[in-house]
């Protein structure tokens, strides 16, 4: 199997188990140890079932590698996590995780990404993938929770 055959499915409620075991092994770096977003199982159920909300888990045969949460607003989208087990990461499936958000967002014309300053590999990523930098916002999510404010205009064909 390629490296690049991933293929998706739409998470369920009873998935929840699986998104937290990737949200755990995805995000260990000591730039998540104080993020809690409301309680990550309250987040990701949330998420589910919001209409304007998208989960998604990401297969490599039979292996759940990463997930994805993303969110439309009337002509922008923002992603809101990309996670990718850790055993997998620096191999492109990051990158190719987000392409898949890009294609299923392409009715938007821009995407935002928040991301923590010490999470420099998944800023690299994003530039790498046409996103700019367009802000910085200390404490977005309370203390220590600083964040780079990420933004890509998308065009027919993302």
């Amino acid at each position: 199997m390629s490296i690049w055959t991933l293929n998706k499915k739409l998470a369920q409620k009873d998935d929840i188990e699986t998104l937290l075991d990737i949200k755990a092994e995805s995000f260990n770096k000591d730039f998540h140890k104080n993020t809690s977003l409301g309680g990550d199982r309250d987040y990701l159920l949330r998420s589910i079932e919001n209409d304007k909300s998208t989960v998604y888990l990401y297969l490599l045969g039979n292996q759940t590698i990463g997930y994805s949460v993303t969110e439309m607003n009337s002509s922008s989208a923002e992603i809101d996590i990309i996670g990718v087990r850790e055993r997998y990461q620096g191999k492109g499936y990051g990158s190719r995780i987000l392409k898949e958000c890009l294609k299923d967002l392409g009715d938007c014309e821009k995407v935002k990404i928040v991301v923590d300053p010490k999470n420099t590999q998944a800023i690299f990523t994003y530039l790498k993938n046409g996103f700019v930098i367009k802000g910085y916002v200390a404490e977005y999510y309370g203390i220590n929770q600083d964040r780079v404010i990420m933004f890509r205009q998308l065009s027919s064909g993302d």
